[in-house]
């Protein structure tokens, strides 16, 4: 059962002051070795888009080593149904650069479980393809095998 070829991990989380820890913790579990780069997002005062201060927290890898540990961990931990729901997904979650892109709920992933969310920790998997046009195809596949093999 090959993983899914890739070639970096970004991940990234707005979080309020009081969640930063939750945040980091969320991210150390999903990428261990990776360095936590944060940006502090000042409150619009005139009602702009956001009320109150926000930190953004950004890990990312190139490490092959480390994108597969990735990898690995998002197809073990990810249940029969959401990898359906990704699978189905699949075209709309992939740009046309072969970025394939989810989300994870912060709480959930900071107590070490992966679950799929609309809001949260924002992935971004860049796959190896060639041409970029395969990658639907080799999302879909490594989520129809992992889906057919696992929980």
């Amino acid at each position: 059962m090959a993983p899914l070829p890739a070639s970096s991990i970004r991940l990234r989380v707005f979080s309020k002051e009081e969640d930063v820890p939750e945040a980091k913790r969320a991210l150390k579990y999903l990428l261990p070795d990776a360095e936590i780069q944060t940006e502090t997002l000042s409150a619009e005062e005139d009602g702009g888009v956001f009320l109150t201060e926000l930190t953004v927290l950004i890990a990312k890898t190139t490490r092959q080593r480390d994108v597969k540990k990735f990898i690995t961990l998002l197809t073990e931990n990810l249940d029969r149904k959401e990898r359906k729901h990704l699978r189905e997904d699949a075209e709309n979650r992939l740009d046309e650069e072969g970025n394939f892109f989810l989300r994870l709920n912060v709480k959930e992933a900071s107590e070490g479980r992966l679950v799929l969310s609309e809001t949260g920790l924002h992935v971004k998997i860049k796959v190896r393809a060639f041409p970029k046009s395969k990658a639907p195809q080799m999302v879909t596949e490594w989520l129809q095998t992992e889906v057919a093999c696992q929980r």
